[in-house]
């Protein structure tokens, strides 16, 4: 549902944001952390900061790439095993203890465009009146229902539209908003659905999802593609927790497409 064009100022003191992205892939994290270099305006234009989870197994060598004494890149490694959403709440508990007003979760896989910041919190402030915006997603080249939507030249995406299903490959909350929701479900047996779960969460917490016009481009979900056997195992697991934990999510998150996400589903985890 179109919620109209946002024209709003930069605030005059930019609030803190928390960039955070688990990752594994020396490469990838190299030009995601190259697009923020570029893109991401520095202080004092903005207040932001880069959280990298390292997830890599086993004591891998450090990453040289990672910049920390521009003090706006910070490196962590977990402690014990782990999946997207365990991750991304290990690191929104920093960010939280930091001080950040705004955490992003994002995906090694993307990489940010100009603007993106300045946009997606216009769009925080500019909802409408007594709608609690929880969960903002972008929209990407490769994503589904309302994320795809890849920008044409000369053509303003300039609408903020509901969601009830917001998948984080790039998505911002408030951190006041996330943990009042309760995060992303540490219990989930699987990278995937974290993201599903999530949005659930925001909803049943009383927030509205959104999908606004920043364009993030993706990759395409590199991780999941070096092994389909286990992808599907993750699929198949993640929807038995899915369907158990949360009745009825598929009607609640997906109203009226509920047959072709669920074929769409049914490919996935043959």
């Amino acid at each position: 549902r179109r919620r109209g064009r946002l024209l709003l100022g930069r605030p005059v003191s930019p609030p803190r944001v928390a960039v955070l992205i688990p990752s594994r892939s020396p490469s990838l994290l190299d030009l995601c952390l190259l697009s923020h270099e570029l893109f991401t305006p520095p202080p004092p234009e903005a207040n932001v900061c880069v959280w990298v989870m390292d997830t890599r197994p086993g004591e891998p060598e450090p990453w040289t790439m990672v910049n920390e004494d521009a003090k706006r890149i910070h490196l962590l490694r977990p402690e014990g095993s782990g999946f997207y959403g365990r991750w991304c709440h290990s690191l929104a508990l920093v960010a939280r203890e930091e001080g950040a007003e705004f955490l992003v979760f994002q995906n090694d896989d993307t990489v940010v465009t100009p603007g993106w910041l300045d946009q997606m919190l216009l769009e925080f402030r500019g909802c409408a009146e007594g709608t609690r915006l929880g969960l903002l997603g972008a929209c990407s080249n490769v994503a589904s229902g309302l994320q795809l939507r890849v920008p044409v030249a000369g053509r303003d995406l300039g609408a903020l539209f509901a969601s009830p299903a917001v998948v984080t490959f790039f998505a911002m909350t408030r951190t006041a908003d996330y943990f009042e929701a309760g995060g992303f479900d540490l219990d989930l047996p699987a990278h995937n659905f974290s993201d599903f779960a999530l949005s659930l969460r925001y909803l049943r917490a009383g927030f509205t999802n959104g999908v606004g016009s920043a364009f993030i481009p993706h990759f395409g979900s590199q991780t999941f593609r070096k092994d389909p056997g286990a992808h599907r195992a993750d699929m198949a697991a993640g929807k038995a927790y899915m369907d158990r934990a949360y009745p009825g999510w598929v009607e609640t998150l997906f109203p009226g497409q509920e047959a072709k996400f669920l074929s769409c589903l049914g490919e996935q985890v043959k």
